[in-house]
């Protein structure tokens, strides 16, 4: 109960007062650390805990000690590794949080937490779920992307960009081989790689939002690692452009490299425009096009001028050639679809 009502207080106040209230957040997780409450049998009692952790941590920057305490016992059998699948995946959750509202002193200790979660970061490991898997990709490129703001940290960013992601990348070469020698890559039989291949994508996206879209420094890593991966959503687009589970993982990876890769993006939004609009027949695939071209043009604006006039007479004779396949089916003003 004191632990629920220490998690409940800080709900009901706004940023500026808690933070005037940061001794006292503080005081109370040096006390939930000395206590060893993570190590309680019972689920909820851990499950009040991480989330204590999670909302208050943020007032640790200047305690490293404390900081780190907490988050090893995220990150160890006592959470993330923890016998309790429900117990698990709440940590996993709690894990993004705690590396949005840490990142920076957090950025310089990646090198402790990688060997705790090299084995979570494998693609295909039975013990995590996908789910999970990609929260722990998305905290882990909070803390990455964040070595983006200085000029010196950007070799050390690739070392831990060539680590982290090398699992996802492997798997993406091994299934792509795998698919350009089938005969047929949409048969039955190669449903689960093309499965685990979305997955990669689902990763390495996700992995993507720690790296902020104006930094001067790290494009080159963003070129150098995200970049072979757009290549390689373009053509599986282009190969498989109905294939509901990679148009779904692509388009989620093209919003992400908008995002990620800025300008750098420009010389793929034809071909992408292009493959999203092959073969596509049905309403919900015209309005992912068009969320993606909404998204290319709020985020540029005049500067993507040139490029989106060159998509724009190839999308208008698709949507009217949408439109008359849709009367040529017999749809009407009153029908369904």
């Amino acid at each position: 109960a004191v632990l629920w009502m220490l998690w409940k207080s800080g709900e009901g106040f706004d940023e500026k007062t808690l933070n005037q209230a940061a001794e006292f957040w503080l005081s109370a997780l040096e006390i939930l650390s000395s206590m060893n409450i993570s190590q309680h049998p019972h689920p909820l009692v851990l499950s009040v805990y991480f989330q204590i952790v999670t909302r208050y941590s943020k007032y640790t920057h200047a305690h490293p000690k404390l900081m780190f305490a907490l988050l090893s016992s995220l990150i160890d059998q006592r959470g993330m590794h923890n016998q309790r699948q429900k117990i698990r995946s709440e940590c996993f959750d709690c894990f993004v949080r705690v590396c949005e509202s840490l990142k920076g002193p957090l950025s310089g200790r990646i090198g402790e937490l990688l060997p705790v979660l090299v084995t979570d970061l494998t693609i295909g490991n039975p013990n995590i779920t996908e789910y999970d898997q990609v929260n722990l990709y998305e905290g882990i490129g909070l803390l990455v992307g964040f070595l983006s703001h200085s000029k010196e940290s950007l070799e050390e960013q690739a070392k831990y960009m060539d680590k982290v992601l090398s699992s996802p990348l492997q798997t993406l070469q091994e299934a792509i081989r795998t698919l350009s020698q089938a005969k047929d890559a949409r048969a039955n039989e190669h449903q689960q790689l093309v499965h685990v291949l979305c997955h990669s994508f689902e990763t390495i996206g996700s992995f993507s939002k720690g790296f902020p879209r104006n930094s001067k420094f790290a494009l080159g890593n963003s070129v150098k690692y995200f970049v072979p991966v757009l290549d390689t959503v373009v053509k599986l687009l282009d190969q498989m452009p109905n294939h509901p589970t990679i148009r779904a993982k692509s388009i989620f990876y093209l919003h992400r490299m908008i995002n990620t890769l800025g300008k750098g993006i420009y010389p793929y939004l034809a071909g992408i425009i292009s493959a999203l609009m092959k073969n596509t027949f049905e309403a919900s695939s015209l309005v992912d096009v068009v969320l993606l071209i909404n998204q290319i043009c709020s985020t540029f604006k005049a500067e993507v001028n040139e490029v989106v006039n060159e998509l724009f007479y190839p999308f208008v004779k698709y949507m009217f050639d949408f439109i008359q396949n849709a009367i040529n089916r017999g749809v009407t003003r009153d029908s369904e679809e």
